[in-house]
């Protein structure tokens, strides 16, 4: 009897320590996901002000972040998801910007400018894994091209929602500006980011991971993908504000091709 009070005694205390381990790294990724938003978030408002190239530069970034790390998943608040949501949030923060404050065409050639880098690394790096390595390296390539393996289908699935949501984003904008008008900037946004992100969301997470996990691991990866990232364009917001009140103090800095 008192062996087995102790082994039941202790069986808990381990089930107890390994739910406090998952909840520390679950708190670990939350923590990160906002540090991660409010950093991002604040390069593209530094891009603003220093000119359109530098936007077009924070959308290149953010869009080989997540062709070469979206297929990482994370745990967030006890629901699955992939890291992609931030880099993704502040694709469309830059892309706001640019119909906020500059002309549609501006935020066409952003889509296009960004496509080309992406699948120009993608050529570039694909022709790189082809080479072949000394006896000494030939571990360390083989693992490199298990991680990168999967960064083509990954890239496909972010570009394809990328283009299909960039060119609905860019609708509605001009369908928002020709019934309503520009007023009420912030209702613009937040509607638009709904339709918007649940467009990307079930265009990437269906290429992306369909066939890789579970078709339940999908749909919960699709949900909770498209809440946090309707939460991220929710703190969005007040950057865009902060936009409008430097454009109203002085003109910002605009570097035309």
């Amino acid at each position: 009897m008192i062996r087995s009070f102790y082994y039941n005694g202790e069986k808990t205390f381990l089930q107890l320590q390994g739910i406090w381990r998952v909840r520390y790294y679950a708190l670990v990724n939350e923590t990160l996901l906002v540090v991660r938003a409010l950093l991002d978030f604040g390069i593209v408002l530094l891009a603003f002000r220093l000119g359109r190239p530098y936007l077009y530069a924070t959308i290149i970034i953010n869009l080989l972040l997540i062709a070469l790390l979206g297929a990482k998943l994370q745990v967030l608040f006890g629901y699955i998801t992939n890291v992609g949501n931030v880099p993704y949030a502040a694709v469309f923060f830059a892309i706001f910007l640019l119909l906020e404050h500059d002309t549609p065409q501006a935020a066409a050639r952003a889509i296009w400018i960004g496509i080309s880098a992406v699948v120009s690394f993608l050529v570039l790096m694909e022709l790189t894994l082809l080479l072949q390595s000394p006896a000494q390296t030939q571990e360390f390539s083989t693992l490199m091209n298990q991680v990168l393996g999967v960064t083509p289908r990954i890239a496909l699935a972010s570009l394809t929602g990328y283009l299909v949501t960039m060119h609905l984003i860019m609708w509605l904008y001009m369908h928002w500006e020709e019934t309503v008008g520009r007023p009420h900037w912030w209702l613009r946004v937040i509607s638009v980011t709904l339709a918007a992100q649940l467009v990307d969301t079930v265009i990437f997470f269906s290429i992306a991971f369909a066939g890789m996990v579970t078709s339940s691991m999908v749909f919960e990866s699709i949900i909770v993908g498209y809440i946090i990232k309707i939460s991220l364009g929710v703190l969005s917001t007040p950057f865009i504000y902060l936009t409008h009140k430097l454009v109203q103090r002085s003109a910002p800095v605009q570097i035309r091709f």
